[in-house]
């Protein structure tokens, strides 16, 4: 897909990649405004960072309250809450139109009004206050809360992530290495030496010759929780809900991680990152006169879905004793990593 990019004019480039890319379209525009933005030397302004900010992480909650609310349940046999998936998308809706304007390359001055990004939040804990944050701030201290908040509370979501933490303990999966933060110096270093010199690493990335896991577990694993349920489960499913809960739950309290970055490697050469929903989303441009000589983006997707990847080596030692047993389980693992994408499950008999 980048390659439709090549010999664009850079502002048409970034025009573009929203339409590109349906699923995280913001997100991907954000990365190749800053990536573009970063190869021709164009210094942002305050309130278009803050814009795209708000940008990437409505989008991260939209993404997030679809899992939970929807995919989550379906997982488990579950019709999922789709009245109030309806009302905080209507929420977020507002949001992500009112900062729509910074995605754009280089922003004209005249278009520039913020975003509802804060107003937003505030409605949406409101919304979800009853049925799906009922108790859940305490919950995210320790697992000892977070277990006695599974079992105790009337919380919808609760119940459908106990399920999830029933079925997978009976899960014993060996998993992979998390992918480690990317900084300005791994970016214009081994991210761009890799880049270089290996045609594969886009579709197929890997860090240290290891595939890696990139997404909220991979940003949370310091948190006291998440690294206590990764200590004491065997399973990694439970410790990427709980992660996925931890940072929508920081969202709605209006904090803000460092989730955007660009640095450049050499004149008109950049990389971009975006910490989505799913992962890191890395885009890097070449601009030669004012047109994309080159363009690479890897997804975070590539990462976790890789061929020898976490959900692949999750599946080889997957266990069960019936299809239907099988077919849920694999439910959980592929749930567990988010694809963007509708997938489909083939078992083959020895």
């Amino acid at each position: 897909m980048a390659q439709v990019l090549v010999g664009k004019r850079a502002a048409d480039a970034v025009a573009m990649v929203p339409r590109l890319f349906t699923i995280c379209g913001r997100s991907q525009g954000v990365a190749a405004a800053l990536a573009c933005e970063r190869a021709t030397e164009i210094e942002s302004e305050e309130i278009v960072r803050c814009a795209r900010a708000d940008l990437v992480d409505a989008e991260i909650a939209h993404e997030y309250l679809w899992r939970i609310l929807l995919d989550w349940p379906r997982a488990v046999g579950d019709a999922g809450n789709t009245g109030l998936l309806a009302a905080a998308r209507g929420q977020l809706s507002e949001a992500l139109e009112s900062a729509q304007w910074a995605m754009g390359y280089a922003p004209d001055g005249t278009v520039r009004r913020g975003s509802r990004w804060g107003d937003v939040r505030a409605k949406l804990r409101g919304l979800l206050a009853e049925d799906m944050m009922e108790g859940l701030p305490a919950a995210l201290d320790d697992a000892t809360h977070f277990n006695a908040w599974l079992a105790t509370t009337k919380s919808s979501v609760a119940k459908i992530i106990a399920r999830f933490r029933d079925v997978s303990a009976e899960m014993d999966r060996p998993g992979v290495p998390l992918l480690p933060p990317v900084t300005p110096e791994v970016a214009a270093g081994e991210l761009a030496r890799r880049l270089d010199v290996d045609g594969e690493f886009c579709a197929a990335p890997d860090w240290d010759g290891s595939p890696r896991e990139t997404g909220a577990r991979a940003r949370q694993q310091s948190h006291p929780l998440v690294a206590e349920l990764t200590r004491s489960l065997s399973s990694p499913v439970l410790p990427r809900l709980a992660a996925r809960l931890v940072e929508l739950a920081a969202l709605l309290r209006e904090e803000r991680s460092a989730r955007v970055g660009s640095t450049a490697i050499r004149p008109g050469d950049a990389i971009a990152w975006v910490e989505t929903a799913r992962g890191v989303l890395i885009h890097r441009a070449t601009v030669e006169g004012e047109r994309i000589a080159r363009y690479q983006i890897v997804a975070p997707t590539e990462w976790n879905f890789h061929p020898r990847g976490a959900l692949a080596v999750e599946l080889e030692a997957l266990r069960a004793t019936d299809r239907g047993t099988l077919d849920r389980r694999v439910d959980l693992l592929v749930q567990s990593l988010d694809p963007c994408v509708t997938y489909g499950v083939e078992v083959g008999h020895a």
